[in-house]
């Protein structure tokens, strides 16, 4: 862990009041719960960013993906029918 540096930080009374009951439940001191604290609230902000940037590449993604499905659908379905079409032709069930 990198060096401590000491900040001065007020709180309403109600807040630390509830920070030293945590502390106290969590059997930890003040300076570690608002450590941790800090740490997870500075990770999960980093991580939105990230967050928003993989739900914008999904998004464009999905976009080529429906352009190419619209493209493709035509001819699949035409193998498909050719396919179908061998099937019962060469099967005699054609005349069924």
């Amino acid at each position: 862990m990198s060096e401590s540096k000491e900040i001065n930080v007020q709180l309403n009374a109600e807040l630390l009041q509830q920070l030293d009951n945590l502390a106290r439940s969590l059997n930890c001191s003040r300076d570690e719960l608002i450590g941790d604290a800090m740490q997870t609230y500075v990770r999960t902000r980093g991580d939105s960013g990230l967050r928003e940037s993989l739900r914008s590449g999904y998004e464009h993604m999905g976009e080529i993906n429906l352009n190419i499905a619209e493209t493709m659908l035509p001819l699949e379905n035409e193998g498909s029918r050719i396919h179908l079409e061998d099937l019962l032709g060469g099967g005699g069930f054609a005349d069924s």
